[in-house]
């Protein structure tokens, strides 16, 4: 069923995460993933919002359950909203602030077209609840490379470790990043395609591992994305990387 079907009708409630905002002059543009309506947007006014019950939920990340209805241009209005979790550790930290940016506009940047997909809604889900305990930059690294393999600009997590196409991916990778790649960069790659974010999952990745895996995460969107990334302009200019 398509996302435009889904649509049809009064105010719905649906459970959904936030992924991204943009404040305007007299407005803000919020964006959800919801199981059943794949990614919406609301655009509410500010006035609304100081009426608003729970809008303090209307953050990075947040889990929370919205009503909405259809309104004009794709858009739809946000009646309530019911705050169920917050990721805490965003509070007063430019990091973490930075790296959940980055991972929602890459939800937007890679999906927002889409029809609704369930599997997306609960990756996206379990990485909002994997950050209220883990590192955001870590976790942030991890969902991105799912997101481009997700997107089909990498071999899915299956061939990856069949070796199906892979060598292609990684000549574009090293023309893109001028780096020599080794086998166990390679072979860290493998690991967090398949990582499945349950409690207790693990991986053995050391440091330098991690750092180069960002860089090469952040060159690669860089150049498959259809725009310039905002928050990845962001991140860079500030120095946040990991390998800084």
């Amino acid at each position: 069923m398509s996302q435009t079907a889904n649509r049809r009708g009064p105010g719905q409630n649906q459970p959904a995460v936030v992924l991204w905002h943009k404040k305007r002059k007299n407005y803000t543009i919020y964006s959800f993933i919801t199981p059943s309506l794949g990614i919406i947007t609301c655009s509410v006014p500010h006035r609304r919002l100081h009426s608003l019950k729970a809008a303090g939920y209307l953050q990075p990340f947040s889990q929370v359950v919205i009503t909405v209805q259809p309104a004009d241009d794709d858009l739809y209005n946000l009646q309530q909203i019911s705050g169920q979790t917050l990721v805490k550790s965003l509070e007063g930290n430019l990091q973490n602030i930075c790296y959940t940016a980055l991972a929602g506009e890459l939800v937007m940047t890679f999906f927002y077209h889409t029809n609704a997909d369930r599997s997306l809604y609960e990756k996206i889900l379990l990485y909002a609840r994997q950050i209220q305990r883990k590192s955001i930059p870590l976790a942030t690294i991890i969902l991105g490379w799912q997101l481009v393999s997700l997107a089909g600009f990498m071999p899915s997590p299956v061939d990856y470790r069949l070796g199906k196409g892979t060598d292609a991916f990684w000549d574009e990778v090293g023309r893109i990043s001028f780096l020599s790649i080794a086998t166990e960069l390679k072979q860290a790659l493998g690991f967090v395609l398949t990582y499945d974010w349950r409690e207790g999952s693990q991986l053995a990745i050391g440091k330098s591992q991690w750092e180069l895996l960002e860089k090469l995460l952040f060159a690669y969107v860089d150049t498959v994305a259809e725009r310039p990334l905002e928050s990845l302009r962001f991140l860079k200019s500030m120095g946040i990387g990991l390998w800084d």
